[in-house]
């Protein structure tokens, strides 16, 4: 609710790297310019749009954190432009490909092959890593009595076997074209079932749970998915090591260009192999992926979720939004206490306690019910003139964090200098933001004064960020 350790923590490194990127933290007010067709232009609209894969090594939110290494390489790409990443989820490549064309995205922050068959669409950045395609195949039910040499008996060890064998893989992938060129290799035929609403890590699954026999997909997925399907096999390989890249627009080659100057120097970094030894050789991936917490499996975002659903009823929210929030107060520790006196999942301070005529409490239940109660006080005070809940939102969402107070002189100076005091973004946003400026905080209309108003227009960000993110995750 008030500026916390923690919280400001992660706000000041944030406002850091956009100063560093766009030398200040209004940059993003400067100009907007949806089109996306450059960097020039992403930089103005203070965003990229990216499309991932969500699985076990892409992209995933565990206790409730976004994860994943092309999630975590794209952020870090992102802090290095100075602007936020809004995440897009699709398993079909060629969905992909039409979504960047048509520019509903910036980029495609996928494991894309550089294949001549896709850099007819895209083009390609310098690679990120290097992958073979393996088969994913089952051992037999004893495979763990076996000698090494029996259980190679048993299982397809040379390319040549998969003559007359079916391999399921995802529609449209880049695994059906390697197995049609590997059929003529052998001079065999391969059976190729080729389906639709299933991924690599789906068809996987379906190996080791018996119901299919073969599937390929790249060999860091293969290795993560064996730390918890310990009964598949994916030693044997059915390609050469491929090069992986992000896709961008062939029009795109400013934010190529760019991309490909911070990957050659990120890559040489430790930072780069700790964080792909963090999502490919990690061996607590089993404990990530087995957990109820983790999203992929349509796992829970926290242990409160039950409460969180039924209190997010009582002013009309998703429970992810809420969640997401709390998470933003507390990372979702109950016994979490501020400086300040903030306490609690919600981090509400003693005097808003009294001011619902509560007693302070750090139980769980009662200091979500009370931060809902004091967000439905919030939402009274706005609804009558932000009738559009969606704006609502980020309104209570900042006067949560800075007080009421500050919101409405931002509003008041919106309504002064011509903008919509009923809108959040580049509107009431950019007069809460420049209350550190003395024109606007010494108004007469600001009868609140001064605030470091970049605190809660970050905090709407990163919650609403966060939200973003936990549906694409289909939490």
């Amino acid at each position: 609710m008030t500026k916390k350790p923690f919280l400001q923590l992660s706000l000041y490194l944030l406002i850091s790297i956009v100063i560093a990127a766009c030398s200040n933290p209004f940059q993003k007010f400067k100009k907007q310019d949806e089109s996306g067709e450059n960097l020039s232009s992403i930089i103005r609209r203070g965003k990229i749009v990216a499309i991932v894969d969500c699985n076990s090594t892409d992209y995933f939110v565990y206790k409730g954190v976004p994860m994943g290494f092309q999630f975590e390489l794209l952020q870090k790409f992102a802090d290095y432009i100075g602007v936020r990443v809004e995440i897009k989820t699709s398993h079909s490549i060629n969905a992909a490909f039409t979504l960047l064309n048509n520019k509903q995205c910036d980029i495609l922050a996928k494991d894309l092959g550089i294949t001549k068959q896709y850099t007819s669409k895209v083009a390609f950045s310098f690679p990120h890593s290097q992958a073979r395609q393996v088969l994913v195949q089952r051992k037999p039910v004893d495979w763990s009595k076996m000698a090494s040499a029996e259980l190679d008996e048993k299982l397809v060890r040379n390319q040549l076997k998969l003559g007359g064998k079916t391999v399921f893989v995802p529609k449209n992938s880049m695994y059906k074209n390697r197995l049609v060129n590997l059929s003529d290799e052998i001079g065999d035929s391969i059976n190729i079932v080729e389906v639709t609403k299933l991924s690599s890590e789906d068809l996987i699954k379906l190996v080791a749970n018996g119901r299919i026999d073969y599937t390929v997909c790249d060999e860091n997925m293969a290795y993560v998915n064996q730390k918890y399907f310990d009964n598949i096999d994916i030693q044997t390989a059915v390609s050469f090591p491929q090069n992986k890249a992000w896709a961008v627009r062939k029009s795109n080659k400013e934010l190529l260009t760019e991309i490909n100057n911070w990957l050659t120097k990120y890559k040489s970094t430790h930072q780069f192999q700790l964080l792909y030894k963090k999502y490919f050789q990690n061996p607590k991936a089993c404990e990530i992926v087995n957990s109820q917490f983790y999203s992929a499996k349509k796992g829970k975002i926290s242990i409160y979720d039950d409460m969180i659903k039924t209190e997010s009823k009582k002013i009309g929210w998703d429970w992810r939004l809420l969640a997401s929030m709390i998470c933003t107060e507390s990372r979702f520790r109950p016994q979490a206490r501020s400086s300040s006196g903030a306490m609690g999942l919600m981090q509400l301070k003693p005097d808003a306690f009294t001011h619902l005529n509560l007693r302070p409490s750090y139980s769980p239940q009662q200091n979500i019910a009370a931060g809902v109660q004091y967000i439905k006080w919030l939402d009274d005070l706005f609804k009558a003139e932000v009738t559009d809940l969606d704006e609502r939102i980020k309104f209570v969402l900042a006067a949560y964090n800075i007080g009421h107070g500050h919101v409405t002189d931002a509003r008041k100076l919106a309504e002064k200098y011509g903008k919509d005091p009923n809108r959040w973004e580049n509107q009431v946003e950019y007069f809460l933001l420049h209350k550190t400026l003395a024109q606007y905080y010494k108004d007469p209309l600001a009868e609140h004064g001064f605030c470091k108003g970049y605190i809660p227009c970050f905090y709407v960000e990163e919650i609403m960020d966060r939200y973003g993110y936990y549906k694409e995750a289909k939490l």
